[in-house]
């Protein structure tokens, strides 16, 4: 039950359009430094600890990407900035009791996985070592650097529904594909969600939120059909090691 209600809400929130109501709801606090901060809540802890280094590191390094394509592809703002518009929307709808959270006893650990998938929804679109490779104009990485050779910034294209099943894999694949760090290695999301003390079973959910997320949009206009949908939906819950998705979950949904 708990994952088909943490879908409808997630997806809820996505459809809302991070591009117009988070952005007004977005904190003078989000900076990276008290981003970083909000993001550090432990997911069993009420108390707002010291900034956790794995939040850190993440933080810092998709503080690089902007986004390139035209602005009418559905993201706004560059990738930190369209990631933490979605965190505090999603603390938003809790603290505002909206609608879209209302009949369901959501506890405040609960709250605070939400926030945090909706902050990795698109982490997919940073830290792809082929993109920093590609001969493809259209896809790779286009990279600013200062006169002394430090990087300034990395521009990274719209690639449509690929990000979503790469950030699935970063979160629960991370030996198939690895997320490659500005500083050198590759990051630990494990490591992330041992320090927020975050189950195998939550990110599982998390995946499949990051998974999901794009063909949802690909719903709502009716791009696709809802058996499509649910095709999707049962691929990523088999892929993550849940078993057959429930038809109910699209009525949620909708």
């Amino acid at each position: 039950m708990f994952f088909s209600v943490f879908l409808w809400l997630f997806l809820s929130l996505f459809a809302l359009g991070s591009n117009t109501y988070s952005a007004t709801i977005l904190p003078a606090s989000a900076h990276p430094e008290e981003a970083t901060k909000s993001l550090s809540r432990r997911a069993h802890d009420e108390r707002t600890p010291a900034a956790i280094p794995e939040i850190q590191t993440l933080v810092t390094d998709m503080a690089y990407y902007k986004f390139l394509a035209p602005k009418d592809t559905g993201q706004a703002g560059d990738l930190l900035e369209h990631s933490l518009w979605v965190h505090y929307a999603t603390l938003q709808l809790f603290a505002e009791n909206s609608p879209f959270v209302q009949g369901f006893a959501w506890t405040p650990r609960q709250q605070k996985l939400l926030s945090l998938a909706g902050f990795l929804h698109d982490v997919g679109k940073a830290g792809r070592d082929d993109l920093f490779t590609s001969t493809d104009a259209g896809k790779a990485y286009q990279c600013s650097y200062a006169a002394d050779g430090t990087l300034i910034d990395i521009h990274y294209h719209f690639d449509r529904e690929e990000h979503a099943m790469i950030g699935f894999d970063y979160l629960l694949n991370p030996a198939t594909r690895a997320y490659h760090l500005q500083t050198g290695g590759t990051y630990d999301f494990k490591q992330l969600f041992k320090a927020l003390g975050i189950t195998d079973d939550d990110i599982k959910i998390m995946g499949i939120l990051t998974g999901i997320h794009y063909t949802f949009g690909k719903l709502r206009p009716k791009l696709i059909t809802n058996e499509d949908f649910i095709a999707k939906l049962q691929q990523l819950a088999t892929a993550a090691g849940y078993g057959e998705v429930a038809a109910y979950t699209c009525i949620r949904i909708h």
